[in-house]
């Protein structure tokens, strides 16, 4: 069965992200926010669910834009944006920080450096990505292995 991932971003006078530990390709490198998608759960309740329980903010359903979702032969990524000034802090071993958006090349999982200015753009179109070149196993920003 094809895997689902949430991934979010918050912007503000920055944008949000959390420094993976794991998996190992990821760890080091910058991500947004998010994990997987539980039995039974929505994309939308599992972007507020993974954002509470690694930013500890509780942002409203209506307040997550669903603006593009990744198609990957082995996972779908559902990649949602939100605005505002909430109040958050780090409730994992993975530390979240604010970030400006420039520089991002090396630091962060290599599609957050399209995605993150992505979800700036004013747009009201939905994207929908379909990436045909296989990806190794596990590496695949949004993913909690």
């Amino acid at each position: 069965m094809k895997k689902e991932y949430v991934l979010g971003f918050l912007y503000w006078s920055g944008v949000l992200l959390i420094q993976k530990t794991h998996p190992d390709w990821q760890a080091g490198k910058f991500n947004g926010i998010g994990g997987h998608i539980e039995a039974g759960e929505t994309p939308l309740h599992a972007m507020r669910r993974e954002f509470l329980e690694e930013a500890g903010a509780d942002i409203p359903e209506h307040e997550w834009e669903h603006f593009c979702t990744l198609i990957y032969p082995e996972a779908t990524i559902y990649v949602f944006r939100t605005f505002g000034p909430y109040q958050v802090e780090t409730k994992t071993d993975e530390p979240i920080s604010w970030h400006l958006m420039t520089g991002f090349i090396g630091n962060v999982v290599a599609n957050c450096n399209w995605l993150i200015p992505l979800g700036l753009y004013d747009d009201r179109d939905f994207l929908e990505i379909r990436l045909r070149s296989r990806i190794p196993r596990g590496q695949i920003a949004g993913r909690a292995e």
